[in-house]
């Protein structure tokens, strides 16, 4: 089992004017991470008194295997680096994302780099009536070569009534390396006092 030494650290720095922010972060951190798994779980079959019953054809024992399912809680190590610029307009509001981070795992050999960019645009319609379109990009690239990428998009129109009701409207798509995934949403918002 690996342990970590050194030091952990964080730093923050933010600037803004009338119609900008900037934003970053920078951290060096250990975090942790639960999973739970199948796991295969052999054994011999045996004969009520216990003598391990052979294959007649081979001569050689029988082997089972009943999966088990098998918790996983594991440190890691996370370098991390994350970014958010924002362009604020009379109506319109533009956001753009990144974060990139390295994790070197405790016990697996699942150590990662991962990039992440996200940008979203919303805007004032009229009429009450706002919109808003989204996307973001998230690469993992694994030393056991199980990368992934993830790509989403998604869009929402949105209609205040009045100031305590309001209802949106949105439309989300998610594509994985084996998954894809739509989904429509209706949301209505009341506030009662």
């Amino acid at each position: 089992m690996a342990s970590y030494s050194g030091k952990t650290w964080s730093g923050n720095f933010n600037h803004r004017t009338r119609r900008t922010r900037l934003g970053l972060n920078f951290s060096r951190a250990i975090d942790n991470r639960r999973n739970e798994q199948l796991v295969d779980s052999f054994f011999f079959l045996v004969d009520e008194t216990g003598t391990p019953i052979t294959d007649p054809s081979t001569g050689l024992p029988i082997i089972a295997n009943i999966p088990e399912l098998s918790e996983t809680d594991e440190d890691f190590l996370n370098n991390q680096v994350r970014g958010i610029l924002t362009l604020t307009g009379r109506r319109t509001s533009v956001t753009v994302t990144a974060t990139v981070s390295k994790r070197e795992y405790e016990v697996s050999e699942e150590d990662e780099d991962s990039f992440d960019l996200g940008f979203n645009v919303s805007r004032q319609l009229g009429g009450s009536y706002s919109g808003s379109l989204r996307s973001l990009f998230r690469n993992t690239e694994r030393e056991n070569d199980t990368d992934e990428k993830v790509y989403e998009v998604g869009a929402s129109l949105s209609k205040t009534f009045s100031k305590r009701t309001s209802a949106s409207l949105g439309y989300d798509y998610r594509d994985e390396e084996d998954y894809t995934e739509h989904r429509v949403g209706l949301t209505l918002r009341a506030n009662l006092l």
